[in-house]
């Protein structure tokens, strides 16, 4: 399968954007070629076409708005590709990404892949917090309700066809990528939508605990302040269940079931307090 890249950037991503294309340079995927399509949109200094991508394999656009889901319509249209991967420039795909999405997509009941975003750093608490979320995504995308499904722009493939006619991307600030899986979900099938966990990024910005709980903050606010759409929320009795399934699957003890409790408790707060302060922020809009 030929694959096209989609990233869109500002003109402050510069240097976040040099990495992550030196991870898509590293790629180990031989079954098809890969076309990346950076759209630059809010304006700005212009970004520089590197030279370890020569045309056509790389192709730079500009949109004049600021919004990143019209930017991905765009390259969406200009793409060549069978597969059309999304990622974002703070995020650093592993070797293997390319072909860990496509080879889940080579299923043809599959054309929507969610892949895993990682931090760049692990440290234990960090592991332990993130350690349930692996287990609700593996729920989540295992549940015949639609509603629960959700997209990761930072690091997602779709194929053509289905973006074709299921897309494109909603005119949103937020949310448009789960928009859009829901919306296959819903009408089509619940499972031509797959999580592939062993397609990594790493995102530059999560390094600790701290700077992940800050990720969860913001998300929360610009929610609330875009009206994103979004999963719906779990039911309290099935989080307690993934949490014990999480404490089970890890074997752990009375004191790291304890902490886990303690982290997701502390993950929870910061992302009710990041939704009340996005809500006050779009109050005061008015």
């Amino acid at each position: 399968m030929n694959v096209s890249i989609i990233i869109p950037a500002q003109a402050s991503d510069a240097r976040r954007l040099a990495s992550c294309l030196e991870g898509i340079l590293a790629q180990d995927y031989h079954a098809g070629q890969i076309e990346v399509l950076v759209v630059q949109y809010g304006g700005g200094n212009p970004l520089v076409v590197p030279s370890s991508f020569p045309a056509p394999q790389f192709r730079l656009l500009a949109l004049n708005g600021l919004n990143q889901y019209v930017a991905r319509n765009l390259a969406a249209i200009r793409a060549t590709g069978d597969v059309f991967l999304f990622t974002e420039p703070n995020c650093i795909p592993e070797r293997g990404w390319v072909g860990a999405h496509v080879a889940r997509l080579r299923d043809p009941t599959v054309t929507v892949s969610v892949g895993h975003v990682a931090p760049a750093k692990m440290t234990r608490l960090l592991n332990m917090f993130l350690s349930y979320e692996a287990v609700r995504d593996a729920w989540v995308f295992s549940s015949p309700h639609f509603q629960q499904y959700f997209g990761r722009p930072k690091n997602m493939a779709i194929v053509r066809r289905r973006f074709e006619t299921h897309g494109p991307f909603a005119d949103v600030v937020r949310g448009a990528d789960s928009s859009f899986v829901q919306k296959v979900a819903r009408e089509v099938s619940c499972s031509e939508i797959a999580l592939t966990h062993h397609a990594i990024v790493r995102q530059q910005s999560i390094r600790n605990l701290s700077t992940c709980f800050r990720d969860r903050f913001s998300h929360a606010c610009a929610m609330q302040i875009h009206h994103s759409a979004h999963a719906a929320p779990i039911e309290l009795e099935e989080r307690m269940r993934l949490v014990r399934n999480t404490i089970g699957l890890h074997s752990y003890g009375l004191v790291n079931a304890a902490l886990l409790r303690a982290l997701l408790s502390a993950g929870l707060l910061v992302f009710r307090l990041g939704s009340w302060v996005g809500r006050l922020r779009a109050m005061n809009r008015h």
